[in-house]
């Protein structure tokens, strides 16, 4: 017998979740904060257009996506390391007054 629930329990994970990114399968350290800026502008260029069409109710068009993702994803210095990293911002940017405003 197959069990249903823990399919059920991950579904609901997936779309309780803020919009899901590529940005958070890449913790790759950038050397400078050129090359972590390039990669968030490639991984948000294609990150916008899958949430677009993924989550219509989230994104009325393909600039609010990108716009989202410029917001939700930026480079941050480890002064620990001396590495450039993405952070993401995800929940903070869907409970920002902007996210709010613009729905």
């Amino acid at each position: 017998m197959k069990r249903p629930i823990p399919s059920a329990i991950l579904a609901a994970t997936l779309l309780a979740s803020p919009a899901a990114a590529n940005h958070i399968y890449t913790p790759t350290p950038f050397p400078t904060r050129g090359e972590c800026e390039a990669e968030n502008a490639r991984l948000s260029n294609d990150d916008a257009e899958r949430q677009f069409s993924l989550r219509p109710d989230l994104f009325s068009s393909l600039g609010e996506a990108r716009s989202f993702m410029t917001r939700a994803f930026t480079c941050e210095y480890d002064e620990d390391d001396g590495y450039w990293y993405l952070t993401d911002h995800r929940r903070e940017v869907i409970a920002s007054e902007w996210f709010k405003r613009r729905q």
